[in-house]
């Protein structure tokens, strides 16, 4: 080869060696800036292109009444999201989705147009529609087939009940946050621990990796005091009350003395949790425990116990009334109509002002103050529930010359309806206060008791003959005073009513404007329940708190005592004509009564007496005939030991019921199983004409094991041993191998 071409050759040697030394010296210097230079950069891009971290929520634990019944539950809904970058036309996207998600206004289109734009702008590759969509919403966008639709499964509260109890329950938010209520006083418990996931797609946004990096725990359940029947009867009552009256508002709270447990806690007006947005915050407000009011009349027990317990009182003292009016600073105060000399009881029943001022005078000004803040006015209860308020007590040493006189029937004092009704529960608990609670037990999430609230520690306010005599003046409230439409038959009530006068915006009482009240408790000897009724601004020619309020606690009182299974007390049985209709009703026992008139009552009385003389035969007639029964009785005939009642939970599947074994239990506890899943309970008197109420269930109808809708009749019969039953024909009865085999009857 020519030396030249060789030359040549060596020449195009070096150029090519040269200018792979120069790519590989730019491609080592690509290569160093984007894997150690601009490393973290690019990683941070392209995870964001690629991997997309999701928040896995965990589920709420369960609300639960009393009675193990479902008032708040988390379920599985679609929450709705689009990969912008698949999306090739926003407007007809938009169009599309429109309908189904509600973007009904066109500033409302234009917004999404302009958020999937700007996600496409920058590299986005996620944006969420909404969250928490019903499932209507979700199977609408799912027809649409739209591409780059993408549906995540997420956990929504639900209330089952809608508004029932809505001011204890609160609500939660989208972000799983209790927001009111007992769902962010025990948000810490409830709403467990969130999971992460990571995500991982293509350039497709096509997924092909999900890695969870911490899966989620359930929270916590809690058992609450509340009693979801006893909380129906409630808000209907309330509700009707409203109607009737036109009140504004209203409040009942149901309490157990003995426990301090609220059974029912009730504010209207209401509003579903469901939908909390739809509603005004004044609709939302827990009246209950937020709202301070000053209670009128039936803040004079108060006056009472300061000086029976301090010996400065008796029942008996005469105090003359001055015809309705009395000066005291120069400020005459007026009774709601004149009165003259009246004992102190008769100053309680007929809820005179100026008698309860010169009681009042008797106590000193410290020792008065005393005994307010012991009964737990100006102090918080202590209840789980957010926002509750102290009311309002002022110290002696800012009182005016007729402070102590006012607050002795009510003015200048302002406190909570939950306060009141506590510090009368401390009446009926013979001088003990019990602070009230919300809270039985906590569970995890496989059902098991974590923890259990104890009833909290009570205090002694009053001395046992201080509440002796207060529980005889209330009743003679009851019995001969305002509180007339209180009264029940078959068990009795003490109570008091109260009507006051509400401050207007200049600081003076408007004479149109009254808030009316009854808290009480019974049966009077041994309390089962306390209610308190408060009915703010009722229109109309009546609204006096005997009036109006009174009557609501009867028809609160009446079924719910029924419900739990009270017996009535002796000699207070039924009035013929008087007694109570059972209606149906798909969560609780219904009972509609009439009040009965005053002019009613002389004869009522002459019927009680007859009543009485023909039930204390038929306990003798009835006895002769167990003591024959018992000497003749086979041993089969004898009630054998009582299965254990299920829990309603296992039992109740929908609308149909499937019945225990009753035999064998007490009467009280057959009914009270019955009223808590949802059945009706009558009892069978036999053959003698009268049920034994302290005997047991010696039959049933129908019997164990069938199913049966809620709401239906159940028919007892109690005794003390089983009735005897004629034998089957031969061959009608299955063998055990058959019986077991048989499936339930239905009954509808």
């Amino acid at each position: 080869m020519p030396s030249a071409d060789r030359q040549s050759a060596r020449r195009r040697m070096r150029l090519l060696a040269l200018g792979l030394a120069v790519w590989g010296a730019l491609l080592s210097l690509r290569l160093i800036d984007l894997q150690v230079l601009r490393a973290s950069e690019l990683r941070s891009v392209a995870a964001g292109q690629q991997e997309e971290a999701v928040r896995l929520d965990a589920r709420r634990g369960v609300l639960y009444d009393r009675a193990g019944r479902e008032l708040a539950v988390s379920v599985e809904v679609d929450s709705i999201a689009v990969d912008p970058a698949l999306i090739d036309d926003p407007v007809r996207a938009v169009s599309a989705l429109a309908i189904p998600l509600g973007l009904g206004r066109p500033s409302e289109r234009e917004e999404l147009i302009g958020r999937l734009a700007e996600s496409r702008r920058k590299g986005k590759r996620y944006l969420r529609l909404k969250r928490k969509v019903d499932p209507e919403v979700s199977a609408a966008v799912r027809e649409l087939r739209l591409r780059g639709i993408q549906f995540e499964r997420e956990h929504k509260r639900f209330y089952p009940n809608g508004s029932l109890a809505a001011h204890v329950l609160g609500w939660a938010s989208m972000d799983n946050d209790g927001v009111e209520g007992m769902e962010v006083a025990l948000d810490k418990q409830i709403r467990g621990r969130e999971g992460h996931m990571y995500v991982m797609g293509d350039a497709r946004g096509q997924t092909f990796l999900k890695t969870v990096r911490r899966e989620p725990v359930p929270g916590h359940s809690v058992v609450l005091t509340l009693d979801e029947t006893i909380q129906h009867i409630a808000e209907r009552e309330l509700a009707a009350a409203m109607e009737s009256t036109g009140a504004a508002s209203g409040t009942v709270i149901v309490m157990e003395p003995a426990s301090g447990d609220v059974l029912a806690m009730a504010s209207l007006p209401g509003f579903n949790p469901n939908h909390p947005g739809t509603f005004e915050s004044d609709a939302r407000r827990n009246r209950a425990i937020t709202d301070a009011y000053e209670p009128g009349s039936t803040f004079k027990i108060v006056t009472m116990a300061a000086a029976l317990d301090r010996g400065l009182l008796r029942t008996s003292d005469w105090f003359d009334c001055q015809n309705g009016a009395i000066r005291v600073s120069g400020i005459t105060l007026h009774d709601h109509k004149p009165f003259g000399s009246l004992t102190a009881s008769e100053v309680l029943q007929q809820s005179s002002n100026v008698g309860a001022v010169k009681i009042g005078q008797r106590v000193a000004d410290a020792d008065f103050y005393d005994t307010v803040r012991r009964f737990g006015f100006g102090a918080k209860t202590g209840i789980e529930l957010p926002a509750e308020a102290r009311g309002t007590v002022r110290e002696p040493k800012s009182w005016s010359g007729i402070s102590k006189a006012t607050m002795s029937f009510g003015q200048e004092i302002s406190v909570t309806p939950l306060q009141l009704v506590t510090a009368v529960s401390a009446v009926a608990n013979d001088g003990e206060l019990r602070p009230p609670r919300m809270v039985l037990r906590e569970l995890d999430a496989a059902g098991a008791v974590v923890s259990e609230k104890p009833v909290r520690p009570s205090r002694r306010i009053l001395e046992r003959h201080t509440t002796d005599a207060l529980r005889e003046m209330m009743v003679a409230v009851v019995e001969r005073g305002t509180a007339k439409a209180a009264r029940m038959p078959g068990y009795s009530v003490a109570g008091k009513t109260g009507t006051a006068q509400k401050i207007g915006p200049d600081g003076t009482y408007r004479g149109n404007h009254f808030v009316a009240s009854f808290v009480g408790f019974t049966p009077a000897s041994r309390p089962a329940l306390a209610i308190l009724v408060v009915l703010d601004e009722p229109r109309g020619a009546l609204y006096h708190g005997g009036d109006i309020a009174a009557p609501v606690f009867r028809r609160i009182a009446l079924p719910s005592l029924r419900y739990l299974g009270v017996p009535p007390e002796p000699g207070r049985e039924w009035i013929e004509g008087d007694e109570p209709t059972l209606v149906a009703h798909a969560h609780a026992v219904r009972w509609s009564h009439p009040v009965p008139l005053d002019e009613k009552e002389r004869l009522a009385e002459l019927e009680r007496e007859r009543r009485e003389q023909e039930r204390q035969a038929a306990i003798e007639r009835r006895r002769a005939r167990q003591r024959h029964a018992e000497d003749t009785i086979d041993p089969e005939d004898l009630i054998p030991v009582p299965r254990p009642l299920p829990s309603p939970r296992g039992v109740i599947e929908g609308d149909e019921v499937t019945m225990a074994d009753l035999q064998g239990h007490s009467l009280r506890r057959a009914v009270g199983w019955l009223g808590r899943v949802g059945l009706l309970a009558r009892v069978d008197p036999g053959p003698d004409g009268a049920a034994d109420g302290d005997g047991v269930v010696v039959e049933q109808d129908p019997p164990a094991g069938t199913l049966v809708r809620r709401g239906m009749e159940v028919t007892l019969r109690p005794g003390r041993y089983l009735p005897r039953r004629e034998a089957p024909p031969e061959g009608d009865a299955p063998d055990d191998a058959e019986a077991a085999s048989v499936a339930p009857a239905r009954l509808r």
